[in-house]
């Protein structure tokens, strides 16, 4: 076993990449998304929902703008970690050695690539349910549960990947 982990540089796949794509595309919908309907918007605009996809907070129009703002802030954020941060300074469940190394930072470079796809998704079925319920439209279902699962998703995700990684421990 190594003390100290390999120095192992991984390059991102070409899916990876894609799916680094596709989260600033996503970024760049959440802003357009709120430009393209802020003006129709009623002065005060509901801001929180319930687990149920119930309204409980309002604020005044330019809050909405908060939404695509965090969203840019922490793809921002995830993206640079997953650019800077080299995969041997990233902690593991398992021990690194030169043989599990390779397939440990794949791993880990995969799992931030979806991150940050997820959260840079997580706040559009806010967005629209804020518009969709300002214009009082009833779709018959609530977009803001999608957030629930996405959540849900960012939250089991690391885990799942936690789970492969002592498996690669055993092989």
């Amino acid at each position: 076993m190594c003390s100290t982990p390999p120095k192992i540089n991984i390059p991102l796949t070409k899916q990876q990449q894609k799916l680094i794509v596709l989260g600033w595309i996503i970024v760049v919908l959440n802003f357009l998304l709120v430009a393209a309907f802020y003006n129709n918007l009623n002065d005060i605009v509901p801001i929180h929902f319930t687990y149920k996809g119930e309204a409980d907070g309002y604020g005044n129009k330019q809050t909405i703008w908060a939404l695509p703002i965090l969203t840019l802030i922490v793809h921002t954020i995830l993206y640079l970690v997953l650019k800077k941060t080299k995969p041997w300074n990233m902690n593991y469940p398992i021990q690194v050695t030169a043989k599990n190394a390779p397939q440990l930072y794949r791993l880990s470079i995969h799992m931030l690539v979806q991150l940050n796809l997820l959260i840079a998704i997580m706040l559009i079925p806010i967005i629209l349910e804020t518009i969709i319920l300002d214009h009082n439209l009833n779709l018959g279902f609530k977009l803001s549960s999608l957030t629930m699962f996405i959540v849900a998703c960012i939250t089991v995700l690391p885990f799942y990947y936690v789970f492969k990684m002592y498996k690669i421990s055993k092989e």
